[in-house]
Order: structure tokens, then sequence, then C-alpha cells
């Protein structure tokens, strides 16, 4: 039985067309990592996760069953990110901090009493106020341009050249286009 068992497996993995996005394994990853601050500590989990062997089973569980209702289905029972979403407090350059609330497609920025919301609507980036009130949307353009259309639809192009100009470093990018706003 253990033989024929490993045998389907291993056709089922190697005739399968579909990826999926293992999301049973990715929720026992978040897991591990949420155990505590201390990589030691989350190390030993890790180890004890895998001696169990709890992502073996969470990886063939994902492999032989979600995935596949996933690829048949279209959606994956196992949601690896329906958990709270990620929240981070950043420091800004004039000392102030600002709430970034990562919800996926959306990501909400929030200081003081401003809302602003970052969103994915298809192969745009649109950024919006709070109450949705649209500020700017960028899409890509011809030949790896990108285009930033604003409220008033006026659109500024920003050549391939000048974005591999730009640096490749959040620091060189932020300096790249803070001097180009300026101009």
């Amino acid at each position: 039985m253990r033989r024929v068992l490993l045998v389907l497996s291993a056709i089922a993995l190697t005739q399968s067309a579909c990826f999926g996005s293992f999301a049973a394994t990715r929720s026992l990853y978040q897991f591990n990592k949420g155990v505590s601050g201390d990589k030691w500590v989350r190390w030993l989990a890790f180890l004890g996760l895998t001696i169990i062997p709890a992502y073996q089973l969470f990886a063939l569980g994902d492999a032989l069953i979600f995935n596949s209702i996933e690829f048949w289905g279209g959606s994956n029972p196992i949601n690896a990110d329906a958990s709270e979403p990620r929240v981070r407090e950043v420091m800004l350059a004039d000392g102030s901090t600002a709430r970034l609330v990562d919800e996926g497609d959306t990501l909400r920025i929030e200081q003081g009493d401003q809302v602003l919301v970052l969103q994915r609507v298809g192969t745009e980036l649109t950024l919006a106020t709070g109450d949705g009130t649209v500020i700017s949307t960028m899409r890509e353009g011809q030949g790896g341009a990108v285009e930033v259309v604003d409220a008033e639809g006026n659109v500024d192009v920003v050549r391939a050249d000048e974005l591999a100009a730009a640096g490749e470093t959040p620091a060189q990018v932020t300096a790249w286009a803070l001097a180009r706003a300026g101009n």
C-alpha cells in the first residue's frame, strides 16, 4: 500500500500542470515565523516542526489536495493570508511616523488624520485618498516606460533608461524621485 501511495504521489507531482500557491505550507511557515521574535526560538520551532514532520505533511497535502482544488476550482480552500493584515510603523524624514497596513493588493498609508490607499487594479497601480478619490494612476507604457496619470488626466512618462539610472537601493531611487519631482 505504501509503495502504491508513493508511486501515485510521484505520478501526480510529475504529471500535474498546476504549481499552486502552497497555502497550507505558507500558513505553517507564518505560524513558525510568529512563534517568537528571537531567531533561535524560531529555529528550534522549525527544527521541531521538521522532525515531527509537519512541513513535509503540509507540503504533501498542498501538492496532492489543496493545489489540485485550486487548479480545478480556481481558489485554494486554505488562505494563508487570511490572518490580520501586516502593519508596520515607519519613521519619516520629518520625525513623524506613518502606519503602513498591507492588505495584499492594497497598502493603506496612515499619517495623522490623512489616509492614502495604494491599490493594484489589474495591471495598474492607483493612489487614492481614504474616501476613494483617485490622486494618480501608474501603468506600464511602451518600451518598459512607466506612465503616471494624475487626477486631471495629465500623463508623465518615465522612460525605461531613466528608471534604470535611478539606482538600485531604496535611498537612491527616493533621491532620484525627489530630484525629478523638483524639476
